[in-house]
């Protein structure tokens, strides 16, 4: 089976544009791919090495907090509650606080719909802090529309 790349023309709709690109280019590059390759739906076997790569350039504390970010936003996927998180930030209000392998902090931030949540935690690092071991959370609340500049936060 040959497929060959569509042509893809913006809508008449100005709102559109945005899901007539991501269809045009999933078209044109992702379902040819997964046609060619049998396990395509699989990653590589070398992403993780890649993303490990990754890590390890960046400084201890952006690290840090980059692994943490990861694991909330994996325990607030678990709990059926905040399952539709889609962004974290753990230094959102405040900079984390680093002890070891421990990462602690009052100033997280996750967003759920239009909406962004205040939120405490405890971020356990595995002793190379590449991941972390435990995450345990407690949300504050809603933090207001009129706070978001001011810590980072868009919609």
């Amino acid at each position: 089976m040959v497929l060959t790349p569509m042509v893809c023309f913006k809508p008449a709709q100005p709102h559109l544009i945005g899901c007539a690109l991501a269809a045009c280019v999933l078209a044109t590059f992702a379902l040819p791919a997964a046609a060619k390759t049998p396990h395509a739906a699989h990653p590589p076997a070398n992403a993780a090495g890649k993303m490990e790569k990754s890590l390890m350039k960046l400084d201890p504390t952006e690290l840090a907090t980059q692994v943490c970010d990861l694991s909330a936003m994996k325990a607030l996927g678990r709990d059926a509650e905040y399952k539709k998180t889609d962004r974290v930030l753990i230094d959102a209000a405040e900079t984390p606080k680093i002890t070891g392998e421990k990462v602690t902090g009052e100033g997280g931030a996750f967003r759920m719909g239009d909406q962004w949540f205040r939120f405490g935690y405890t971020c356990t690092l595995a002793s190379d802090h590449m991941s972390a071991v435990d995450f345990r959370y407690k949300v504050v609340g809603p933090i207001p529309e009129a706070k978001w500049a001011e810590f980072g936060l868009w919609h």
